[in-house]
């Protein structure tokens, strides 16, 4: 049985996977490009996601900047352009925030 998800539905969801069930692990702009990001995959892919939003909240992590990111993984990438030389990412326009998957 599958059940399509609009972008509320998945918004909806994912907000309920914070560690209260109340914090949602992505910024507004971040759930319009990860929930685009899926669609557009599974059209590429000719496949259909099972839309699980822990799955995919452990998949995907948004970081505010390459500062955070490199902080927390110990690299010293210079750039998002260099990042996304060799990883995935879905930069989020107009800030330096940007959505990969660890």
């Amino acid at each position: 049985m599958i059940q399509p998800v609009n972008f509320d539905d998945f918004a909806f969801a994912l907000g309920d996977v914070g560690e209260d069930n109340h914090n949602c692990p992505y910024s507004f702009e971040g759930l319009h490009a990860l929930f685009n990001h899926l669609e557009s995959q599974e059209k590429e892919t000719e496949s259909t996601i099972t839309f699980d939003p822990w799955i995919i909240a452990s998949q995907y992590k948004e970081y505010d900047n390459l500062t955070d990111y490199n902080r927390e993984h110990d690299t010293n990438f210079e750039t998002l352009k260099e990042f996304m030389e060799s990883n995935f990412a879905i930069p989020l326009k107009p800030s330096d925030s940007f959505i990969t998957n660890h």
